[in-house]
This record gives C-alpha cells, structure tokens and sequence, in this order.
C-alpha cells in the first residue's frame, strides 16, 4: 500500500468514528429561551416610595414566583417587570423560609403571558457551567456566566453552591441555570 493510500484510509477512519466530544451548548439559543421567565422585583414602602429592587422567576404557568426572602422583607408593597417590560403586583406570598432566603409569591400574570424555567431535582457537579440572569444593579436582563466552584455546607443554613459568575446587588433572586435550561439554584449572597 502506498503512502497516499495509507493517509488516506486513515483520514477515511477517523472521519468515520463517533465524535467524543460532549455537545456544545448554544448559550444564545438558552438565553432566549430561559430569558422571559426572570423578572425584576420592585419594592416599595406604605408611601410608594421605591425601596428596592431584585430578581425573580417564575415557576410554573399560574404565575407562582420565585425570589429570595431578603428581597421583599420591609416591604409594604412589590410589583414585577417582566421580560417584555410589563409590571404586575404581586398579590399573594404562599410560603417563606426565611432562614433559606426564600419566597413563593403568586402574581395574578395572563397564563399565556408567563413564561417559567423548570428547576432540576438533580444536584449539580462542581466546575458544571451555568448561567444567572437577573437585574444586577437595576440593569434588566443581565447574564453572567461561570461553573458550580464548590458545594458547601453552611451550619444552620445547609448546603450552598458557591459559583464563580458574577453576581451584584439586584441579583438576588435570580435563577442559577444548567445548561439544560433547567434551575439548579437561586443567587442569594
């Protein structure tokens, strides 16, 4: 067999086999598709002054939220801005653990108009990438992306993701997501 055959059958084989490498995943594509369930979660006190803002997502397509505890707590009202930059007043808190800095809230939201990102039963692995989009620093619809860099355990809190995307003030609340689009967790601190 000559030389020019060898390469040949060669390049031919390996072009033939599997390819190994994991599938990469089009962030544009996940962005769109995870971006109109986070909203913006505004503050207010009995005299409708603004006290602050954070992140939020929804769950589920009757308008159940999620976002962190901190985010509302003094709060004497609050209302969502959603994707498409519509507002609607959160009606109902259905449960909150304040020691998780968690709360569900019910928005009284058109179920066509709700868009929600299903959260993953399963845990994550460190150096797994994932993606936080939320309202840092009042800057709507903000992504940052970065890997699961440790999982700790917290006395008193439980367990924790430490994660190396970078997060601000207003992006409490928003949803930690794999890159299946699914939630793994919510920035906190």
């Amino acid at each position: 067999m000559n030389r020019k055959s060898l390469l040949l059958l060669i390049y031919l084989f390996v072009l033939g086999m599997p390819n190994q490498a994991p599938a990469q995943v089009n962030l544009t594509k996940l962005v769109k598709k995870v971006q109109p369930a986070v909203v913006t979660v505004i503050t207010y006190d009995q005299n409708k002054n603004l006290l602050g803002q954070g992140s939020g997502f929804f769950i589920d397509k009757k308008g159940h939220l999620i976002t962190n505890y901190h985010v509302l707590k003094g709060a004497y009202s609050a209302e969502i801005k959603t994707f498409d930059g519509k507002r609607y007043p959160i009606e109902l808190v259905i449960a909150d653990n304040g020691k998780m800095d968690l709360i569900k809230l019910f928005v009284a939201i058109p179920g066509e108009a709700t868009k929600w990102v299903k959260a993953t039963k399963d845990l994550p692995y460190v150096a797994e990438r994932v993606l936080v989009i939320g309202s840092p620093m009042g800057l709507e619809q903000t992504v940052s992306e970065g890997i699961i860099s440790a999982i700790r355990e917290i006395p008193k809190v439980g367990q924790v993701l430490q994660i190396s995307a970078p997060i601000s003030p207003g992006s409490s609340g928003s949803p930690i997501i794999n890159m299946k689009g699914e939630v793994i967790g919510v920035a906190s601190f």
